[in-house]
């Protein structure tokens, strides 16, 4: 992505991920395949710090990057194609496994193990 890349999926990629990541490319968007994002956002992290969000699954840490960027749930629905109800369960999951009560405690926890960029919010 710093070498200028608007998107990039792994080879085993599902046809509508693939489909979904090139409307997102053709406007403007970026896209990362969140097996990638996943990678990415641990890898982000100091080998000796140990961060809660490594206990977290790949949907329940693509969907704490969202919210902590300030997404509503139902437009993360609509972008993974989820009902809003799977959210909240998703939701519900990775806030007792990362012990933070709401949004903001889980945004705060996000800018602290650096996974988002406050000059980027």
């Amino acid at each position: 992505m710093s070498a200028g890349a608007y998107g990039f999926l792994t080879k085993d990629a599902e046809p509508d991920e693939v489909i979904r990541a090139i409307y997102k490319v053709h406007s403007g968007q970026k896209y990362l395949d969140n097996d990638i994002a996943h990678s990415i956002a641990i890898g982000a992290l100091s080998p000796s710090e140990e961060s809660p969000f490594n206990d977290l699954s790949t949907r329940e840490l693509n969907i704490a990057l969202q919210l902590s960027r300030g997404k509503r749930v139902p437009d993360i629905a609509s972008e993974l194609n989820i009902n809003a109800k799977t959210v909240n369960t998703y939701r519900y999951r990775m806030f007792k496994k990362l012990q933070v009560e709401n949004d903001v405690e889980l945004t705060h926890l996000a800018l602290r193990y650096k996974l988002i960029d406050a000059n980027v919010l």
